[in-house]
């Protein structure tokens, strides 16, 4: 059978879920996930009706990842293991992760970059939290929660693997980039 995504009440699935009335923007729908092999899926909204029509917001929530990702904009790609997942995502409606900022981390003070088989990460205006180092699974492969200066590097011994960096700084901060 192929992929399939439901949401959920409880441990029970649902192909369709109906919400109370008057819409409420602070409500959540829990996501599961039942996937029959380990690779990249992405969630899409096929089109907008009624409500999401408008300006309406609507974001997938990644716990997983921390990520807050908004659908009307684009559609969300992701990596994981196949099988079921019943708590990694949900459907929000605002975007309440306040340290996730919505700007292109290309041109944040913060830069991060691969060098042959090192990750380095600088921060020109304060100093760095933690690191923690993903694979494209969602997996964390490294992590480094007390760091306290500006500058970190870490060799990873993966020079051919595409890696998912979150950064978090002293004022948390988010940031997340993809390092080639």
């Amino acid at each position: 059978s192929g992929a399939a995504l439901y949401s959920t009440i409880g441990n029970d699935a649902y192909a369709i879920q109906g919400r109370p009335v008057p819409f409420d923007d602070n409500d959540s729908v829990p996501l599961g996930i039942n996937l029959p092999a380990s690779g990249t899926y992405t969630i899409s909204i096929d089109h907008f009706d009624g409500l999401f029509n408008g300006s309406q917001t609507i974001f997938v929530k990644d716990k997983l990842l921390n990520i807050v990702h908004d659908l009307k904009l684009n559609n969300y790609s992701f990596s994981t293991e196949e099988g079921v997942t019943n708590n990694r995502f949900e459907l929000v409606f605002k975007n309440t992760l306040l340290n996730n900022p919505n700007f292109d981390t290309d041109n944040a003070p913060i830069s991060i970059y691969k060098n042959n088989n090192a990750i380095t990460v600088q921060s020109a205006k304060e100093d760095l939290q933690s690191v923690s180092v993903y694979d494209l699974l969602g997996r964390l492969i490294y992590q480094s929660p007390k760091i306290g200066t500006a500058t970190f590097t870490t060799n990873l011994f993966t020079s051919e693997a595409v890696l998912l960096v979150k950064v978090i700084t002293t004022s948390n901060q988010t940031i997340f980039k993809k390092v080639l």
